[in-house]
């Protein structure tokens, strides 16, 4: 049986969720990268990938944000596309943490 719900959905459902508007996305990308080292998942249709590693200093040009690291973590995130960031916390077998970063297709 599949579900017809979209992530954002499941996200908003979980409890300790703390959701905030895409707006703050510098100010929550530089604290993140406060934090040492994170592992980074990229999940779309067609792939699911995943670094390990601290995340590199980023800055805006031309509707980007684009990350400045010339080994490891590297590229361009539509930053103006970030309609809201969900900070979850979620208890099975270890606690764990995320920052989830939705656009306007709730993806």
């Amino acid at each position: 049986m599949q579900y017809q719900a979209m992530m954002a959905e499941l996200i908003q459902a979980i409890a300790h969720t703390v959701i905030i508007n895409g707006s703050q996305f510098n100010a929550v990308w530089q604290e993140v990268q406060t934090w040492n080292e994170i592992t980074f998942l990229l999940h779309t249709v067609n792939i699911i990938a995943q670094f390990s590693g601290a995340l590199p200093a980023g800055k805006k040009g031309a509707g980007y944000f684009n990350l400045q690291h010339n080994q490891g973590f590297s590229g361009n995130i539509c930053m103006q596309n970030c309609v809201y960031i969900a900070f979850v916390v979620r208890s099975f077998m270890l606690i764990g943490h995320s920052c989830n970063y939705f656009s306007k297709l709730a993806r």
